[in-house]
């Protein structure tokens, strides 16, 4: 996948280890975990619209979903606990 700019070492090697994180998604389309093909998306876009976009702009893009799947593998306190929203929401109601 062509990159924006060419990017420093440092910056490369942050860019893979994203990446990793990202092919780690349980979800895939087309045999590609789907947090990764979002991820490239992204860079793909950001091609298109800033081709001089610095190393730092390029990072902030590929990892803005950073592990978000985890947070959907993983059960949610608040919405299976005991304090549902709607039970949350009727706390500040009743003052």
């Amino acid at each position: 996948m062509a990159l924006v700019q060419h990017l420093p070492a440092n910056y490369a090697t942050a860019l893979e280890l994203i990446d990793e994180a990202h092919a780690r998604d349980p979800r895939s389309a087309e045999g590609v975990p789907q947090e990764l093909r979002y991820a490239q998306k992204m860079t793909r876009w950001l091609a298109l619209r800033c081709p001089d976009a610095s190393p730092v702009l390029q990072l902030a893009c590929r990892a803005q979903h950073f592990r978000r799947f985890v947070s959907r593998t993983k059960p949610s306190l608040v919405s299976d606990g005991p304090l549902t929203r709607p039970a949350l929401s009727q706390m500040g109601d009743s003052t």
